[in-house]
């Protein structure tokens, strides 16, 4: 097994060839797929495997594609030190996928992409849970309701798919441009009040409580509505996945090294 000099590469994954050889790749984790794809075409010809051009290389990782070539690979949740990927020739003449499952006597779907799925599943819960409390406080600042009185939920409204797609997704996301839609007219009637500037010196005065509950029910909207929108964006869409195409993740780690 070939081995990546120290201090030359931030990670190593373990890359299978067609050929079931075993070849150690190192990568950074701020290196696009194409970049990685170069790497492996350079390396398969070093160690005298059976070379694969760029455009026909498929990267095969917990039973998904690595794509696209543009995307940068620390945000495909699970790709890290010491993973194990697959790689297939795309030869138009030939169906190699099929071979990859038969021969390798390691599951695909392994422990790892079960805990990914688990935590794409909780945040999908979350979300959800987050939009319905926001479309609650969107509706108490339409009817003006005590914000004391407005319900507040700890449940999704309906059930959470076990593997969240693009439908579900998109869904949700219609639920939340509702949502959007009716803020935005609460906070132009907001907006009108705080220019106005009014005096209300009487605290039992009906006007004094209406504004008082605008702005309540108001804010309460954004503080459900912020960390969804954080939620939301932590999901990756493989648009160039056949459907359904099941979400991924940016993980944590990855935001944080993306951030620096």
């Amino acid at each position: 097994m070939e081995t990546v000099e120290p201090g030359k590469y931030e990670f190593k994954f373990k890359l299978v060839t067609p050929e079931k050889r075993m070849l150690t790749v190192g990568f950074h984790r701020d290196e696009t797929i194409g970049i990685l794809k170069d790497r492996i075409q350079k390396k398969l010809l070093e160690k005298g495997c059976n070379t694969i051009p760029k455009e026909r290389q498929r990267l095969l990782f917990n039973n998904q594609i690595l794509q696209p070539d543009n995307s940068p690979i620390y945000w495909i949740a699970g790709v890290g030190a010491d993973c194990k990927i697959h790689l297939v020739d795309n030869n138009p003449n030939e169906n190699t996928y099929k071979s990859v499952v038969q021969m390798d006597p390691e599951p695909l779907v392994n422990e790892e992409l079960k805990r990914t799925m688990a935590m794409i599943r909780d945040r999908f819960n979350t979300m959800k849970i987050l939009q319905r409390n926001f479309d609650t406080c969107v509706e108490a600042a339409k009817s003006n309701q005590e914000p004391t009185e407005r319900a507040r939920y700890n449940e999704p409204d309906g059930a959470t798919p076990k593997e969240p797609d693009c439908r579900d997704l998109g869904y949700l996301v219609r639920d939340m441009a509702k949502s959007i839609q009716s803020l935005s007219l609460e906070m132009a009637r907001l907006s009108d009040v705080l220019i106005h500037d009014d005096v209300y010196s009487e605290r039992t005065a009906a006007e004094y409580y209406q504004v008082k509950k605008l702005i309540q029910n108001v804010m309460d909207s954004t503080r459900y509505f912020s960390p969804e929108l954080q939620i939301f964006s932590s999901f990756i869409v493989p648009i160039q996945s056949p459907p359904r195409r099941t979400l991924s993740l940016v993980t944590h780690a990855n935001v944080k090294s993306f951030n620096e």
